[in-house]
């Protein structure tokens, strides 16, 4: 796959190091997302900002630093061509399709750079951003019916739909949900898709039903809660007893999820 940058002549100096893992970033896409589904890679220094352009993507002048300080730009722009250009969202209150998914994807790749803690990191910090965030009532509106003039923002949008994507990811199981989503950009492709569809594809090529996670993390407002108080620990021989009280909460909405699943360790 052909891969261009095109920059002021100052800034020439600078690529190498801005985009010197980018062959490792794609290499890692295609593993987990599927072939390029486009012609070229291309990158074009603008004062503009950042624009996941097909083949040609607008890339803000200001990255062009010479170091990967902005790399998750150059993944998260990049994963466009599966998240927001092979398969886009059909009405704008569905952007997480595409940023919340881009968002996760800018991140996921340091799996494949940097290994796992690397991208423990990272998703922890975006979090912790999105509970903050979440914790205003005024914050609590469901991620797939988002205002207009909140398609674009980073909390409502990227940083909460990734957040969202990579609870998905572990409900599903990391294999399950990557091997899945591959099957919902075939069946999509160049063609728009509603968060219903993505569900449905989901449940379809996964064997396991993703409604109510749906219910609960996409169509539901407020935001749910999951926690497990230890109430006694108990030694058996050389191993030990321990009771919990499992709880869930849906905070500012009355939705109750059903069919959670969260990992508890000791």
């Amino acid at each position: 796959i052909l891969i261009e940058v095109y920059a002021k002549p100052n800034q020439m100096s600078l690529v190498p190091g801005t985009f010197v893992h980018i062959k490792e970033i794609v290499a890692f896409f295609e593993e987990n997302l599927g072939a390029y589904p486009f012609n070229r890679i291309g990158y074009v220094s603008t004062s503009k900002g950042c624009m996941e352009h097909t083949d040609n993507i607008a890339f803000a002048a200001s990255i062009f630093d010479g170091t990967t300080t902005g790399e998750e730009y150059v993944a998260h722009e990049l994963s466009h061509m599966w998240s927001g250009n092979l398969v886009t969202c059909e009405e704008a209150g569905d952007m997480w399709l595409n940023e919340g998914f881009a968002q996760f994807w800018g991140a996921f790749y340091e799996v494949g750079v940097y290994g796992e803690s690397h991208f423990q990191h990272t998703m922890s910090s975006m979090v912790e951003d999105a509970v903050n965030w979440c914790s205003n009532f005024v914050n609590w509106i469901p991620l797939n019916n988002m205002p207009l003039d909140m398609t674009y923002d980073s909390d409502a949008v990227y940083n909460r739909g990734s957040v969202i994507v990579n609870t998905m990811m572990n409900y599903m199981g990391r294999e399950n949900f990557l091997a899945a989503m591959r099957q919902y950009f075939q069946q999509y492709a160049y063609q728009t898709a509603t968060s219903e569809q993505l569900c449905d594809a989901l449940t379809q090529y996964s064997g396991i039903d993703m409604h109510s996670f749906f219910d609960t993390y996409v169509y539901s407002s407020g935001m749910p809660h999951l926690y497990a108080n230890m109430l006694s620990v108990q030694p058996v021989g050389d191993q030990y007893e321990v009771a919990l009280d499992l709880r869930y909460q849906h905070i500012g909405d009355t939705h109750i999820g059903q069919d959670n699943a969260y990992e508890v360790t000791f």
